[in-house]
């Protein structure tokens, strides 16, 4: 406690957007630590945009636009919060997952893949404080 280099935070929060870390101005320590994949032009999507279309959205393309709009907004907008989820609902093996896992690369730490209503609701919540998705 009594290092000089050590730091102390008034505040520790969660602003998707601001830098990481300690702002020496206000004493505030964030925990958004950025996307973790950074934009490839050589990259593409087809693959994850024909899943989305034919195996979530089952063929409906008014559900195929709004998951893919849910999506987007997430990644233009993190700082906002939705006031929506999506929640996949099938049997063992039917895709849910690999979208959501895919979808979780780019989200990184801020990513947590839940498959028990426990781990949502249960007594415990501190691995909640910086997740997006």
């Amino acid at each position: 406690l009594q290092d000089r280099k050590r730091r102390d935070a008034t505040r520790i929060w969660f602003r998707p957007g601001a830098p990481w870390g300690l702002d020496p101005k206000t004493g505030d320590f964030n925990l958004w630590q950025g996307w973790a994949l950074a934009p490839d032009p050589r990259g593409s999507w087809k693959r994850l945009l024909s899943h989305v279309h034919e195996v979530i959205a089952d063929g409906d393309e008014t559900v195929a636009r709004y998951v893919l709009d849910w999506m987007a907004y997430g990644i233009q907008q993190p700082a906002t919060l939705p006031e929506t989820a999506i929640v996949l609902i099938g049997g063992e093996g039917t895709g849910k997952g690999m979208l959501l896992n895919s979808l979780g690369k780019l989200y990184g730490r801020h990513f947590m893949h839940l498959v028990q209503k426990s781990q949502l609701v249960g007594n415990f919540n501190d691995h909640h404080k910086d997740k997006l998705l």
